[in-house]
């Protein structure tokens, strides 16, 4: 297989492709030019969108929300075990479980529904997998000959190699297979040596099924082979499996109120291994849920003993993770090789490793995770508008984002870290990867790369996915504008939160869209939209305010470089020193920060009205959240009122003038809760403007047409 471009000349692509979009004729030369002033402009702009559609403070607060939810599962699990009458492990794996996911919510006939599946591993602990010594291995120097040789971009899946099983093999004896290039991998005290079992968390459980496994001729399948009352060796079905626990799963409800079932057990829906249903595992969101079952092979397959021992141009993954991912095991899965003749139609198996999957991208930085977010809303909008338009009538079976995820994996293994910094390069480097192996239809499978994952798809689908992902990355501002309408559309028509502000950024990227030139709006609105999200961050009681002030500090840099240098007027003050400040302390300085952008008289010429949508967030969401803050909540309280009336000032808006804009409708309505939390602020005279402002609309009829999202 040809090797992809080195880094250097994947620097040059993306700079000839940022120079395309922003109209910019650019020298093409295989070194690395100098951007120009509007291609620092334009690529920051399309990090800030990016960031924008990341959407982190709400992911974060909702993976932390997740994470709270997980004794729900425990006690789903026990009555999993329960009506089943077998012991049940649940492992979370999947985008939620790994954090690998940005929240979009959808809301629709009064309910809010995650854009993301939860996956659960249903592990069936009643029936233990081994396998056999018995089976034809790879010598130890072939396989360190593999580690050394063994790489994603020079490795060429085999469309069938077999397995063999050696014809004295003896299937009902589970001895160990570790040979010694993985025993020196494993913790001492859970390597017992040749023909010792291995055990998990130092327990074992007597009684369990044993079953064995058999590898088939498809790379990373296998059957289970069993003894029955005969002696006969018989294969474990994968159909009798499923249906059993997708019965079971039937039966059950993860969450319920003391009146009763808040989401009763129903509907699964068999999707491949997984038995999927909408479930609640909280008291308000709703999440589809795919869940898994599975058995657990508690030592680490020979299938995959190259993985462990390959040669990695970078030090990813770090000896010690491989160490413990080795340890674990892997999962069986029921679902078959697409090739399988009938003889294996029902009794072939797929390896799966989803847990040592888990364990390594906890081990990514936030850059990185954030690269393969972003380049996987990317390419499923691709892929979603190849479906919608019809242009290929077998799109159903395309590639995935397991796909994407795989080359992601690759990825970490050959590219530094600091090379992950710049978001747009990363996520162009990702799309530009994946797109090279969809030509050359080969997607390694990360533990077992014999395994080819898109070999079953047909050519011209392929073809079309690659063409459609080259195009978008041909035309950002495009596919972005498009990413951002899938993940917001619901929510743009509504009065309150952050729904005035999406607004606003829909605009600005049709422009963006439609010019290939970003405005100065565009910053601002991410700028001061970020730094809204570092408080309201901040507000809850975490350090996840850190993070959208990185981003915040990262594109006013940019803003400054760049208008800088063009002389612009406008200039916006820098975010003051935190330091090791004290919640309620950051809380004020972020708070009389963010009011100050708001009320500079340059930052209104360009903003006008639309400053109104950002008030709206701040008073019908900030300040909710401040509430129970009794202290900074008033302090807060008098400086939005201020504010508001110092921004009608500035703008020419009376007391008694009409309104000015839907966006100042969504404040007039926080407004009110502050009113409504602390009567006596209507009644001061240095709030008489808000107060009476507020009344007019409210005697007026007008603010009862607020459009609220009630969920």
């Amino acid at each position: 297989m040809e090797r992809p471009a080195g880094r250097e000349d994947r620097k040059g692509k993306s700079q000839l492709f940022v120079a395309r979009i922003s109209r910019v004729a650019m020298q093409q030369t295989k070194s690395i030019a100098v951007p120009t002033q509007s291609a620092v402009w334009i690529n920051g702009a399309l990090e800030a969108v990016m960031k924008y559609i990341l959407n982190s403070t709400e992911t974060q607060h909702n993976h932390r929300l997740y994470l709270n939810s997980l004794k729900r599962y425990k006690t789903f699990q026990e009555e999993l075990e329960s009506k089943s009458g077998r012991g049940v492990q649940l492992l979370m794996s999947g985008s939620v479980a790994e954090n690998l996911f940005a929240i979009h919510w959808v809301y629709k006939d009064g309910r809010r529904e995650a854009n993301n599946d939860i996956d659960v591993m249903l592990v069936d602990c009643s029936i233990t997998v081994l396998e056999s010594s018995q089976l034809e291995r790879l010598d130890i120097s072939e396989v360190m000959e593999l580690g050394r040789n063994l790489d994603m971009r020079e490795h060429t899946p085999m469309r069938s190699q077999p397995f063999k099983v050696k014809a004295d093999c003896s299937l009902h004896k589970g001895q160990s297979t570790e040979s010694k290039s993985l025993g020196n991998l494993l913790p001492a005290a859970e390597y017992k040596g040749e023909g010792e079992e291995m055990t998990i968390k130092g327990k074992s459980k007597q009684g369990k099924k044993e079953v064995f496994l058999v590898p088939t001729d498809h790379p990373g399948y296998v059957r289970l082979s069993e003894l029955d009352e005969e002696g006969n060796t018989t294969f474990m079905t994968t159909v009798s499996f499923k249906g059993f626990w997708s019965e079971v799963v039937n039966k059950t409800a993860l969450y319920s109120l003391v009146s009763g079932p808040q989401l009763p057990p129903r509907g699964v829906v068999v999707s491949g291994p997984a038995l999927s249903r909408r479930d609640r595992p909280g008291s308000r969101n709703n999440y589809a849920h795919d869940y898994v079952p599975c058995l657990h092979c508690a030592k680490w397959t020979s299938l995959a003993e190259g993985w462990a021992v390959r040669k990695r141009p970078v030090d990813w993954p770090k000896r010690g993770l491989i160490s413990e991912i080795v340890s674990e095991g892997c999962h069986i899965v029921p679902v078959s090789h697409h090739q399988n003749g009938d003889s294996l139609l029902q009794t072939e198996w797929r390896l799966s490793f989803s847990n040592a999957e888990k364990k390594l991208v906890d081990s990514l930085t936030i850059e990185q995770r954030q690269s393969y977010i972003m380049a996987k809303l990317v390419m499923k909008q691709v892929i979603q508008e190849i479906k919608d338009n019809h242009q290929e009538p077998s799109v159903e079976k395309t590639s995935s984002s397991y796909h994407l995820k795989t080359i992601f994996l690759w990825k970490c293994e050959e590219k530094p870290l600091e090379d992950w910094n710049n978001l747009l390069e990363s996520v162009v480097d990702l799309l530009s990867a994946l797109v090279d192996h969809l030509r050359k239809g080969s997607i390694p499978q990360y533990f077992i790369p014999e395994n080819n994952l898109i070999h079953n798809i047909q050519e011209n689908v392929l073809v079309s996915v690659a063409d459609g992902i080259t195009a978008a990355l041909a035309d950002l501002p495009m596919i972005l504008h498009c990413v951002f309408l899938t993940a917001y559309n619901t929510q743009l028509d509504y009065d309150e939160g952050i729904s005035p502000i999406l607004r606003l950024m829909d605009c600005q990227l049709k422009i963006f869209r439609e010019t290939g030139m970003a405005g100065d709006k565009l910053y601002l609105y991410f700028i001061i939209n970020s730094l809204i999200d570092s408080l309201s961050a901040a507000t809850v009681g975490t350090s996840d305010e850190l993070q959208p002030l990185e981003d915040h500090r990262y594109i006013l840099n940019i803003y400054h470089l760049c208008h800088s240098k063009a002389g612009s007027v406008l200039a916006l003050p820098m975010l003051p020193v935190l330091g090791a400040a004290e919640v309620h302390t950051i809380m004020i300085l972020l708070f009389k920060y963010l009011l100050s952008l708001l009320q500079d008289a340059h930052i209104l010429v360009v903003l006008q009205t639309d400053v109104f949508a950002f008030m709206t967030r701040i008073f019908t969401k900030n300040l909710v959240s401040l509430s129970v803050k009794e202290q900074v909540f008033t302090e807060c309280c008098e400086a939005s009122l201020y504010m508001y009336q110092s921004v009608c000032e500035h703008l020419g808006i009376a007391q008694d003038s009409n309104l000015s804009s839907r966006e100042e409708l969504g404040a007039l309505s926080g407004i009110d809760f502050i009113f409504y939390k602390s009567a006596e602020m209507a009644g001061r005279d240095c709030f008489k403007f808000a107060a009476n402002r507020f009344k007019n609309f409210q005697q007026s009829g007008r603010l009862n047409t607020v459009k609220s999202l009630n969920w």
